[in-house]
């Protein structure tokens, strides 16, 4: 599986600007519109550089313990990020055993990784398990023959299918919260530019998510 880390993620250390490393713009990110000192805090390439984090783990001791900003959960290289089956695997039914994890000479894998074992370096599910898109070992699902529900209830709950066997819900309520989308071409509609709690037209809270695929702005792969 592939791994690619939390887009624009930092760990909110925005002292980094003035330690070792802090005035490379890959590792200690500058703040938006601005340029050093003022930086929002350390990348994921920062951590995997400097070695605080290894084989898909926080290294014990490598930063302090206060809050960092979950890098286990939004870095590659700390055991995060977001894990993709290599393309078509999916759609042709493959099983990837891959989890994109990586393991120590103890021969051990992160619990994360669910019935993984350890085989030359890499943390592969056993046999009859395959692995998710969090690089977690499951059994495969069987194919679902349930037709997707009612056209209205899936629009109320915000549910779309993503293939034959994956109903995905969007975040209830969600908004971009560009609350100009008013006066924008789609904002006197209330799916698209959702209403002020209690409000109407032109007290709007911003683009939904439905917006966002009828607008284009983004696409299933």
């Amino acid at each position: 599986a592939q791994c690619s880390d939390t887009p624009g993620w930092t760990d909110k250390w925005r002292h980094c600007a003035y330690e070792d490393g802090g005035t490379a713009a890959d590792q200690c990110r500058p703040s938006r519109g601005n340029f050093w000192p003022s930086t929002e805090g350390w990348t994921c390439a920062a951590y995997a550089k400097k070695g605080w984090c290894k084989g898909g783990r926080i290294v014990l001791g490598a930063i302090p313990d206060d809050d960092r900003n979950e890098p286990q959960l939004n870095c590659c290289v700390c055991g995060g990020g977001a894990r993709k089956a290599p393309e078509g695997a999916a759609d042709q039914g493959r099983c990837v055993a891959d989890t994109g994890g990586t393991c120590s000479f103890f021969g051990h894998c992160d619990a994360s990784r669910g019935a993984a074992t350890c085989k030359g370096g890499k943390c592969l599910c056993v046999t009859g398990m395959c692995t998710d898109v969090a690089g977690r070992c499951h059994r495969p699902a069987a194919p679902s023959t349930t037709p997707m529900v009612d056209r209205a209830v899936s629009g109320a709950l915000g549910l779309e299918r993503m293939s034959a066997s994956t109903v995905c819900q969007n975040t209830p309520g969600w908004t971009d919260g560009w609350v100009h989308c008013a006066y924008e071409d789609g904002g006197k509609q209330a799916e698209l530019c959702k209403l002020v709690d209690g409000g109407a037209w032109p007290a709007t809270q911003g683009w939904t998510c439905q917006a966002y695929e009828r607008r284009g702005w983004c696409r299933h792969e």
